[in-house]
């Protein structure tokens, strides 16, 4: 049957990966293990006669079941390993085809894996070219193709689980007669050695990928030093590294090295020290260097070098000699020493083991927490710990390879793209993908050392002021070098806004903003024309704010205590040393990028609304309503004049001049506010977490923002900073929550408003009942009193940004 794009599109192969997870954890597992009870229940050779030769059949019966059993849950588990990245990549690639036949305009009329068709856009008054049209038309057709190839792969996968799966239900899988161990393994493995086992699986890896959990722990291992062995042959290779070499062990990694058992005896038979070299010597040396397909193997191999050596490393505890399913104390403390070691290339070029290291991090996530932030942490040290003053080189600098050689393949390989050199870069990116090694990297427990500052402070400033960023592009200039800075921001939100954010994230905003605030309150220079924030990092650092916008709020006085603001909620925790200039100052730092201006705008708004929802929730008396929502209403003022200041600086003013009309998306969203308030029961607060929260969560598409300000006026409500904007949400907020007497009745021709109802988009009936209700009502002539004093409000503000920090 054909495969539709539509339902590839909807596949899921993340969810045939865990089902083979919970298939072998859960059934297969479960089943092995009833081979010692079936050991030990087996009638003894002592036993004679009809009895013995009963209970002898009786158990070889047994034995068979549980095999046949055992046989179709490794052979649906197999295949579920084959199909899950065959699915993952051809949903990929035909989104990729998919969505480029409709940028040149082109209507995908069919697209299925038996045919794809598609009808050209109409025509138009636009001077194109004959030759223009024929050239679209061709790639379009290359396009076509390139879906249906991708469709076509689908349905094969499809085709082939659903064999399976078939085969599986009748129960056409036989077991065999042996232990129920290799009942999981095909029939043409059964019965071999060891060794004879990992021969066959080491020359076909794309066969028996799916069957490594049959495999005990042992065998496990005796692959992982086979391959190992092919790894000491690629590194040791003196005729040249090919890319096909590359291509070929890789496959081995991605087939078993993410397999704990088979990644330790990898790593084992390979050691620190050959891993580095391997990884470096194939980057650096290899016959195909340039070259586009050399490039993507080499991506391909750091990647699989990476995951296979975070299956290894997970769970080393202090002195641990290590097991079959994680390596030694001490071969992690080789590892770091390693690092620091300079490893010798040919024609005399050498690079720190570190550097060799680091691409293997990039993916985080893989990694135990523990390993990734202590493998961070000694980089880090050996760095700080350089004498700078012999050697202003520093550790990364050495060489004697040309000056657009690349180490890092993973993260690309174009002129934008990092070469490597520079492994703290790669170390970031690690972080940035593991928000709990991110938090455990960047707190004070575990940076303050030896009176040298923080890890953040030695990476957001003292690497800057000594110009230890080294440059690391293709093309390096003295005027722009591409360093790997903007690789810190990631980190940093990872450990302050990523998943299982906690106490020690909130610890390292307050470091981030008080460490900044020092700076500035130090420096002889002018707030307007100076960078206190790396300018590639504020966009970054105004999302993490966004978030911690209860903070900076809370700074501004609308809690003078220093206890939790909001019960059950972390992001408004942070307390800083002097609260509200140091608040002020970060505000305006920020808001001296456009687009983190607009970011910061859109959650001070946010949160602001959110708050006064929550204070109007269940009040029943309109004389009451100031003292709940002025404190908030201030502090949103003073956050967003202290935005507009650095909005108004000349920074910003050369940004806008600088970038022109660029047009960059940004990650907030058209009447987010409106939206949530309006589907909001009346008298009930939102009950699936603070509006600050959704809306950051659902606001990734609609909005183009450009550095003049020209925003789409759809949205405008949220990135203004007008009083009119502020009374507007506060209205909102108001509305949402009166009681259900509170509202006006319909008119005499039954047009009315109620909860639901949109203030801002009103019907001229709609609007007269709203205007009638303001003047005759006592909640709306409450609600338009406040309104109207929230105006002088909002005045001062700028003014009071401008004059605490210019001449502070």
């Amino acid at each position: 049957m054909a495969i539709t794009y539509e339902q590839l599109q909807s596949w899921k192969p993340g969810d045939l990966e865990a089902a083979a997870e919970e298939l072998n954890a859960a059934v297969r597992k479960k089943l092995v293990d009833q081979q010692d009870e079936m050991d030990a229940g087996k009638p003894p050779g002592t036993w004679e006669g009809l009895s013995a030769e009963a209970a002898r059949m009786r158990h070889d019966k047994l034995t068979e079941g549980l095999n046949d059993m055992a046989a179709p849950v490794a052979e649906v588990i197999n295949i579920l390993d084959q199909v899950a990245p065959q699915v993952k990549s051809a949903k990929a690639a035909a989104k990729s085809a998919y969505e480029a036949i409709t940028g040149k305009g082109y209507k995908v009329e069919v697209a299925t894996s038996a045919t794809v068709a598609t009808s050209p856009p109409p025509e138009t008054d636009e001077d194109v070219s004959k030759e223009e049209v024929e050239s679209i038309k061709r790639q379009v057709e290359e396009f076509q193709r390139d879906l249906l190839d991708a469709l076509q792969k689908a349905e094969g996968a499809d085709a082939d689980l659903t064999a399976v799966l078939t085969s599986a239900t009748k129960n056409q899988f036989d077991g065999g007669t042996g232990s129920i161990q290799q009942a999981g393994l095909p029939p043409e493995l059964r019965g071999l050695s060891d060794e004879e086992i990992v021969q066959k699986m080491v020359a076909n890896p794309k066969t028996y990928d799916g069957y490594v959990n049959a495999l005990t722990p042992e065998q496990q291992a005796a692959l992982g030093h086979a391959i190992g062995e092919r790894g000491n042959d690629i590194r040791n290779d003196t005729d040249g590294i090919e890319t096909d070499q590359i291509e070929d062990f890789t496959t081995l990694l991605e087939a078993y090295g993410e397999d704990s058992e088979v990644s330790t005896g990898f790593l084992n038979e390979v050691g620190p020290k050959g891993l580095l070299e391997l990884n470096a010597r194939a980057a650096l040396e290899g016959d195909g260097e340039g070259d586009e397909a050399y490039a993507t193997a080499m991506r391909d191999l750091q990647q699989g070098l990476g995951a296979t050596l975070a299956a290894g490393t997970h769970n080393i505890g202090n002195h641990d000699p290590g097991s079959l399913s994680h390596v030694s104390d001490d071969w992690q403390q080789d590892l770091l020493t390693a690092g620091k070691k300079e490893i010798e290339l040919g024609d005399g070029a050498t690079i720190r083991g570190f550097q060799a290291l680091a691409p293997l991090l990039s993916e985080g996530k893989a990694y135990d927490p523990e390993f990734l932030s202590s493998t961070g942490e000694a980089m880090l040290d050996y760095e700080r710990n350089w004498d700078w003053e012999e050697d202003r080189d520093g550790p990364w600098r050495s060489g004697g390879f040309g000056s657009t050689a690349r180490l890092d393949y993973t993260d690309g390989w174009g002129p934008k793209d990092t070469l490597g050199r520079d492994p703290i870069t790669g170390l970031l990116r690690g972080l940035e993908d593991n928000p709990e090694a991110s938090r455990q990297f960047f707190s004070d427990s575990a940076t303050d050392k030896d009176g040298k500052g923080t890890n953040l402070d030695y990476l957001l400033y003292e690497r800057e002021d000594e110009n230890r960023w080294i440059p690391d592009g293709e093309h390096p200039s003295h005027n722009s070098p591409l360093t790997g800075i903007d690789s810190l921001g990631g980190a940093l939100e990872a450990a302050t806004i990523g998943d299982g954010a906690d106490e020690r994230s909130v610890r390292i905003v307050e470091d981030l903003v008080n460490s900044s605030y020092d700076r500035y309150a130090d420096a002889d220079s002018k707030f307007s024309s100076t960078n206190y924030v790396p300018a590639e990092l504020r966009e970054e650092f105004a999302g993490i704010t966004s978030k911690y916008m209860g903070s900076m709020h809370t700074a501004f006085g609308t809690d003078t205590g220093v206890g939790d603001a909001t019960k059950d909620y972390l992001f408004d925790n942070a307390r800083f040393d002097s609260p509200d200039q140091a608040a002020r100052f970060w505000l305006a730092e920020l808001g001296k990028d456009p687009d983190a201006a607009n970011q910061l705008r859109a959650g001070s708004n946010l949160w602001m609304t959110d708050q006064v929802t929550r204070e109007l929730h269940g009040i029943d008396d309109p004389g009451k309503l100031r003292d709940d929502i002025t404190p908030e209403v201030k502090a949103n003022y003073a956050a967003l004049g202290a935005i507009d200041f650095g909005a108004s600086t000349e920074i910003y003013m050369g940004q806008v001049e600088a970038d022109g009309a660029h047009n960059k998306r940004v990650d907030l969203g058209v009447g987010v506010v409106g939206a949530i308030l309006g589907e909001t029961s009346v008298g009930k607060v939102p009950g699936s977490g603070f509006l600050l929260d959704q809306a950051l969560g659902q606001v990734k598409e609609g909005l183009h923002q450009d550095h003049t300000g020209a925003t789409n006026r759809e949205a405008a409500n949220l990135y203004d900073s007008s009083s009119e904007t502020v009374e507007s949400l506060v209205r909102d907020a108001y509305w949402h929550n009166l009681p259900p007497d509170a509202f006006p009745p319909p008119d005499e021709n039954g047009e009315k408003i109620g909860p639901s109802t949109n203030l801002s988009n009103l019907t001229p009936g709609q609007a007269d009942i709203y205007a009638r209700w303001l003047q005759d009502n006592d909640w709306g002539r409450k609600l338009d009193t406040e309104l109207s004093t929230m105006r002088s409000d909002h005045s001062a503000s700028l003014n009071e940004a401008k004059h605490k920090l210019e001449s502070y």
